[in-house]
């Protein structure tokens, strides 16, 4: 038996701590509800998401059954699930309605030994899943109707001298009567000059002759084509036929019935629309779960980045080469900041965050970024000043609508190449009928167009081009979400998208944003604004060691008498031995003992006037809005910059009221 020493044992119980850590955080990191169960049904692990389902910690939900949790009729419905797992001993699947939400649930045995020792189980909310799928139920309904109400119409064919027999309803389908026609009688070919859709001629052609030459005395046929009622609108019929021959297998009479499927077409057009919209959802809704998932993570790694470069360039002279290439390190984790925000507004994760901005410079920095994934044989060519432009925008969203429309110039050019002009102005209406959409008021107005020489678009397409899902594009070229989300993001922000094009001339798509006439206080790029500083005593708490170090470093550096804690227990201690001793406490959300939010509550129950302020790189459980609703003195997301992450602090200190027990 191989022994080992006692530095590598304490090395394997390290490696499995970490695991665990890692485990939990998977765990309790993502929407879903998790839990594990024992065989008295009593709850032995429940993550952070199942907890808040119940309004509990999820300390408090440890032990308990679901009688003590919830109504005893849906307490019954779950255990019933739970037993039903553990009696088949395999994975069981049940949806719940609760309240207005639907949720799944996928409850499956937990196995120790070969034996059954409890119960496990992952909820997930699937709302929008069973209302899509309503949708398509009623869809369905609508598409059986369509087929109950068709109008049925009756036609022979004399192949002696070639002529069609019609009845007075087989005009009425095609908008005309045996008058306005010259009588029930008509030639082959006037009938399919006259009625037939030009581009199916040949297929009904191919079809008459295909049925005429089959073998047997008779046989039936059905065919699906358009045609052209005399006021020009084209519907779809479906034709069935049938075709009686002698015994020499000679034609002797053709006939059959015209159906109009216009209405059964179009339902199938708008279930197979609705069935992509779902699988599009389900994507989006795949999407959302991984950018929350990674968010977290890479904006800790970005806020060490950004921070250690910040302390790095305090130590370097601004002349000298290695300042540059830490202003080089900075800027890349900026973008890398921003291109987080850009995933989790996709995904519908992000709100808006306004700020006054300079279109010029961002316009020409995205422009940076798309030119390597823009084919070479594409010109890109920009005009925009940047001395004028301002509006108050979500600098983030922007680029990401100049990014879309810039994407799609280049997908409409192809391989063949060609150029995109960006062009930045301003324009003013006096009156809603001088604009272009009629969403824009009265007013001043930043114009960003963007304009291709690519094959253009037919009005038809052009009218349908913002819509959810809509791409003349094939898989995986296009989604049909590109426009449709610069659209909603123009119109977030008050402003409209128009395009003008036609066929093989090319398209210009224009935004127009209300200009930013109040004060304008823009940082120029590469410079710290001035950092604000203090002399106040600081509690800093985040459960990341290089994150801990970093941010007391830095506030430290900015004046404050700093104590770090990596534990939000050992935090709460400190409070509880001397609740006056800190004038100020930032924390971090996510951490394994107990989350910034709970530990805020409970610093507030000690100290009811102490500023907190909670950080997070991302969470599903907080955001402004709830933090504000819980007392919280400010909420910011990683990574921060060291003047926003100052800015914050001292505004939260300098508003707080004055307090007897300042020391």
């Amino acid at each position: 038996m191989k022994h080992h020493s006692e530095a590598e044992l304490l090395e394997r119980i390290s490696g499995l701590e970490k695991r665990i850590q890692e485990l939990e955080f998977l765990v309790n990191v993502g929407p879903d509800l998790f839990f594990l169960k024992d065989l008295q049904l009593r709850y032995q692990l429940s993550n952070r998401a199942n907890a808040t389902f119940f309004g509990r910690n999820q300390a408090d939900i440890l032990g308990r059954t679901d009688k003590e949790l919830m109504a005893e009729e849906a307490a019954l419905a779950c255990e019933e699930c739970d037993r039903q797992a553990i009696r088949e001993k395999q994975m069981v699947v049940s949806i719940e309605a609760v309240g207005d939400r639907f949720c799944e649930t996928r409850r499956f045995p937990v196995i120790e030994k070969g034996e059954i020792v409890g119960v496990a189980g992952i909820i997930h909310d699937i709302t929008d899943r069973r209302r899509t799928e309503l949708a398509l139920r009623t869809s369905q309904l609508q598409l059986s109707e369509a087929m109950d109400l068709a109008n049925i119409v009756y036609w022979e064919f004399d192949s002696t001298d070639n002529t069609y027999t019609f009845n007075d309803p087989f005009y009425a389908l095609y908008g005309t009567t045996a008058e306005q026609e010259g009588g029930y009688r008509m030639a082959r070919e006037e009938y399919a000059k006259r009625f037939i859709h030009p581009d199916d001629q040949q297929l009904v052609y191919q079809f008459v002759k295909q049925n005429t030459a089959s073998p047997g005395l008779q046989s039936v046929a059905d065919l699906e084509h358009r045609i052209v009622r005399r006021d020009g609108e084209i519907r779809y019929i479906l034709v069935r036929t049938r075709i009686v021959k002698d015994d020499s297998g000679r034609v002797v009479k053709r006939y059959g019935a015209n159906q109009d499927i216009t209405r059964r077409k179009q339902a199938e057009e708008e279930k197979a629309r609705l069935e992509e919209q779902l699988r599009q959802g389900q994507k989006m809704e795949a999407l959302g779960t991984f950018a929350g998932g990674i968010a977290h993570d890479f904006n800790n790694i970005l806020a060490a980045i950004i921070g250690f470069c910040e302390l790095a360039r305090d130590k370097v002279s601004e002349t000298s080469p290695a300042r540059r290439h830490l202003d080089r390190v900075f800027t890349a984790g900026l973008r890398g900041r921003d291109l987080v925000r850009q995933i989790l507004t996709f995904s519908r994760q992000a709100g808006l965050e306004k700020k006054v901005l300079q279109l010029g410079p961002i316009v020409k920095e995205t422009v940076r970024l798309l030119r390597a994934s823009i084919p070479t044989t594409i010109d890109i060519r920009v005009k925009a000043n940047n001395g004028s432009h301002f509006v108050l925008a979500d600098s983030t969203q922007i680029q990401q609508v100049i990014m879309n429309l810039c994407a799609n110039a280049a997908q409409a050019m192809g391989k063949s190449g060609g150029a995109i002009a960006i062009d930045l102005g301003t324009v003013g209406f006096s009156s809603p009928g001088e604009a272009p959409d009629p969403v824009l008021l009265p007013g001043r107005y930043v114009k960003l167009s963007v304009a291709d020489t690519g094959e253009g678009m037919t009005s038809d397409v052009a009218g349908r081009i913002f819509d959810p899902f809509f791409t003349t594009k094939s898989f995986p070229e296009g989604t049909g979400l590109g426009l449709s989300v610069a659209h909603g993001i123009v119109g977030n922000h008050g402003g409209a998208i128009t395009v003008r094009t036609e066929p093989g001339r090319g398209s210009i798509f224009t935004v127009y944003l209300p200009e930013y006439v109040g004060e304008k206080n823009i940082t120029s790029p590469g410079r710290d604004p001035d950092v604000h500083h203090g002399h106040e005593r600081l509690l800093f708490i985040e459960d990341e060691e290089p994150l801990s170090q970093m941010g007391g470093e830095m506030l430290t550096r900015l004046g404050y008498t700093v104590t770090c804690k990596t534990s939000s227990r050992e935090a709460l201690a400190l409070i509880r031995q001397d609740p006056y001793r800190f004038d100020i406490v930032l924390t971090d959300q996510t951490m394994p003992e107990m989350t910034g939010l709970t530990l805020a509550t409970e610093l507030r129950t000690i100290r009811p006037d102490l500023p907190i302020i909670l950080c997070t790189g991302f969470s599903n459980e907080v955001d402004a809005e709830t933090a504000k609703q819980a007392g919280l003195s400010a909420f910011v997301m990683k990574p921060l910059t060291r003047a926003e992450l100052a800015k914050t602090v001292r505004e939260v200190l300098d508003a707080r009221p004055a307090s007897p027990h300042k020391r």
